[in-house]
């Protein structure tokens, strides 16, 4: 994997969502355990705290990662392989 220093996001749903400045917002995994990340408002991206996210879920290039907005500081996500539909953490057990 290679370094991701700021986790660009859609500018419109930071604009229509997320705070107009810097702040931490709380990631939730399906597993319900929550990272904490900064959100950098003028890069419409996550800084800190992404990277760790990232390894923890076995994030790669190419691989999908759903937001749902809970609140303007906390969002479910789930990340999805690019190799499977499953959930990235998932996505090595045997069937």
């Amino acid at each position: 994997m290679r370094e991701i220093l700021v986790q660009g996001l859609p500018v419109d749903f930071c604009r229509r969502n997320l705070p107009r400045r810097d702040d931490v917002i709380t990631l939730i995994d399906e597993e319900a355990d929550e990272y904490q990340v900064i959100y950098l408002a003028r890069k419409n991206g996550l800084s800190g705290g992404w990277k760790g996210f990232a390894v923890a879920h076995g994030l790669l290039d190419g691989d999908a990662v759903v937001f749902q907005l809970i609140k303007p500081t906390a969002c479910k996500v789930v990340a999805y392989s690019r190799f499977s539909f499953l959930p990235c953490n998932l996505s090595s057990i045997d069937t």
